[in-house]
């Protein structure tokens, strides 16, 4: 993820500024390239909602309520059980147990808590996007633009490869 995210990043960096590139052939290495993390980034994070929501049995209700059952909880997550059976939060296994989920994994207004943070977050980036998005159309040029050279004389560059003001 994390070297995935520095290529989306370094490739997003190139469309977003396409005079960047050496050439159009490069511009498209990194067009390909960005779409192709891209697509594989959407295909993991459908994976992560398929699992978080119906793929593994007990997850969403977790996520809404912030209990486990204890079987679920020591299939998956041992150390943090021994943990919470040590600090008094959870039955041990010698205790007699009853059905249904007994392992609370927070309290509700600390999961509120950071629900709000997380939505907050979000619309905060959504936001973000948007204005980034209308800045740069205003000051980037597209690249069937900066990759022009009509009217150029041979030798001269043309005036369209660097941005205004700094060529």
């Amino acid at each position: 993820m994390i070297i995935g995210g520095a290529l989306m990043s370094v490739s997003g960096w190139f469309l977003l500024f396409p005079y960047l590139p050496a050439n159009v052939t490069a511009l498209q290495f990194w067009t390909v390239i960005h779409a192709v993390i891209a697509m594989l980034f959407i295909a993991a994070m459908l994976a992560h909602i398929y699992i978080g929501s119906i793929g593994m049995e007990g997850a969403f209700d977790a996520m809404g309520t912030g209990e486990v059952d204890l079987n679920w909880a020591k299939e998956h997550h041992s150390l943090w059980v021994e943990e919470e059976q040590a600090k008094g939060h959870a039955p041990s296994g010698s205790a007699p147990r009853r059905a249904g989920r007994i392992i609370r994994l927070g309290h509700k207004s600390v999961l509120r808590k950071h629900m709000k943070v997380f939505l907050a977050a979000l619309v905060f980036a959504a936001i973000a996007a948007v204005g980034v998005s209308i800045v740069l159309s205003t000051i980037q040029q597209p690249s069937s633009v900066a990759f022009t050279t009509s009217g150029a004389r041979v030798g001269d560059p043309g005036t369209m490869i660097w941005p205004v003001g700094q060529g």
